[in-house]
């Protein structure tokens, strides 16, 4: 009867028993199987699992390799949250202030980042404002106009596309501590003439352009601000190296600076 159920099982999974029965109880067989009676796995660690998610973890991990003392600080506090009940809603609200906070306090270290950091910083927003475009125009409208002020309607993949801008904001505050830029022999208008062109390259509508400048007593629908909000990252992005860091430079200034696009000046 036994051999007869032998030759029923799947071959795999008749070496998993075959596996399993070599082990002592307690001791874990192929693929972390156990058998009866073994101790339950410790619980995972929630700060751990919050920091490491997917949608988060990109993020974490470039603050810890560039800011290990400011990475500690924000841990613990929200360590402390996550140990003490909160729920992870208001440790993500937490965490997205104290990430605010730490960007805006190293302004100027961010616009004077490298080349190298700022253009891979512009293709990171590219790649958010693109998902934002199809999982949550709102928040795409919201980045564009700089009133982006929560997170929490963002999905898995759009949040790990933000914590992705975030670790690249970082190595380029880091890149800016190290070897500033100040972009001095730079010419404004000639950065300004390539935008221009970028925008034309990139078939940026005259009205999408409007709606991501419009002064705030003004409220075009959110779908267009995303539009040219999506538009004018694609053409930093494909602008020549030192102009795109320019650019790029100037438009992080004005984010940080809480400035709307139409208070800096439009195209």
């Amino acid at each position: 009867m036994t051999d007869r159920l032998l030759f029923k099982l799947p071959a795999a999974a008749l070496v998993a028993a075959l596996a399993l029965s070599a082990c002592k109880p307690g001791e874990s067989g192929p693929g972390g199987l156990t058998l009866p009676g073994a101790p339950p796995a410790p619980p995972p660690d929630p700060t751990e699992a919050f920091l490491k998610s997917p949608a988060r973890a990109e993020a974490y991990t470039a603050l810890e390799r560039n800011f290990p003392e400011d990475y500690a600080r924000i841990r613990a506090e929200l360590d402390a949250m996550l140990k003490g009940g909160k729920s992870e809603a208001e440790v993500q609200a937490r965490a997205f202030e104290l990430f605010r906070e730490f960007t805006n306090s190293h302004a100027e270290q961010t616009v004077q980042a490298p080349d190298a950091q700022l253009v891979a910083l512009a293709h990171k927003q590219v790649a958010l404002m693109t998902v934002l475009q199809q999982d949550n125009v709102e928040a795409c409208a919201q980045i564009t106009r700089v009133k982006f002020e929560s997170d929490a309607g963002l999905t898995p993949r759009s949040r790990a596309a933000l914590s992705a801008v975030t670790a690249a904001q970082l190595e380029a505050t880091k890149a800016g501590m190290a070897a500033p830029n100040k972009r001095e022999g730079l010419s404004g208008e000639a950065v300004f003439g390539s935008f221009t062109e970028a925008l034309k390259r990139e078939n940026v509508s005259q009205a999408a352009q409007e709606a991501a400048f419009a002064d705030e007593a003004d409220n075009p629908p959110a779908a267009l601000v995303c539009e040219g909000g999506l538009g004018i990252a694609r053409a930093i992005a494909s602008m020549p190296p030192d102009q795109a860091a320019a650019m790029q430079a100037l438009a992080l200034a004005i984010v940080l600076a809480g400035k709307k696009p139409s208070e800096a000046g439009g195209t």
